[in-house]
């Protein structure tokens, strides 16, 4: 209420019962059984603004998973719907963000009151620097499904030194995809040497990206590299 939290505990003891309390004002947001105590199933609709109150001011996980389906199952409503998962991108908790990421994949500001391309690609190109694997990875496919994904070459360029597999691999295929801008001879040789890689991440991306655009001499070696990790592991 105003920003301050009430906490009221109940004991249901009958198969109805009612609970009432004063408040000064009306509640932003009221939310029923904070540790999942209660057996059964709770009915309890709110607005989106009561929601977007329970998200900002949640200190637990479950709290804003609830703000998450809520927001999630109300694609229709496009505004709160984007505006909302545009906060969540700024979430401190990876697996949240990787759930706004999907969210954005192919957005296109079809409202003016929806976040703009601007913002959504400046919050992407930042969490390319995340600390967490599959905060990077997500991040490098959802910049890349945008209209205006031709214009993060360099970040894709950047991201191909990546340590871990998942995140150069979907920086690899994002590259390949977005580079039509680069010189044919640089980008076929960054492309080539990822060709030795044993790993079958970046093996999936490359062979994805060679049928898509039909480069049928590169069938021998994708033929080869499988034959190859099949043997390697027992299946020849």
């Amino acid at each position: 209420v105003q920003g301050k939290k009430e906490r009221h505990v109940i004991t249901i003891s009958q198969a109805y019962q009612e609970f009432s309390w004063p408040v000064a004002h009306t509640p932003e947001v009221v939310y029923i059984d904070q540790h999942y105590l209660l057996v059964g199933n709770i009915e309890h609709p709110q607005s989106n603004q009561a929601y977007q109150k329970l998200y900002s001011y949640a200190a637990d996980y479950w709290a804003k998973q609830a703000a998450i389906q809520h927001f999630s199952a109300r694609k229709a409503d496009t505004a709160a719907h984007y505006n909302f998962f545009q906060d969540v991108l700024g979430d401190d908790y990876w697996a949240f963000q990787v759930v706004a990421m999907e969210v954005f994949k192919g957005y296109k500001q079809t409202d003016k009151n929806c976040p703009t391309i601007d913002t959504i690609e400046e919050k992407l190109v930042s969490l390319t620097q995340s600390t967490h694997t599959r905060v990077r990875a997500q991040a490098l496919e959802t910049l890349s499904s945008l209209p205006t994904a031709s214009n993060h070459i360099p970040t894709y360029k950047t991201c191909l030194q990546d340590p871990s597999y998942q995140v150069a691999s979907a920086a690899l295929y994002a590259y390949a995809t977005h580079g039509s801008a680069e010189p044919l001879t640089i980008k076929a040789d960054i492309l080539a040497s990822f060709e030795a890689y044993d790993n079958m991440q970046v093996i999936e991306k490359l062979a994805t990206y060679y049928t898509s655009t039909k480069q049928a001499d590169k069938y021998k070696w994708l033929y080869h590299k499988t034959k190859s990790l099949y043997n390697q592991w027992g299946y020849g």
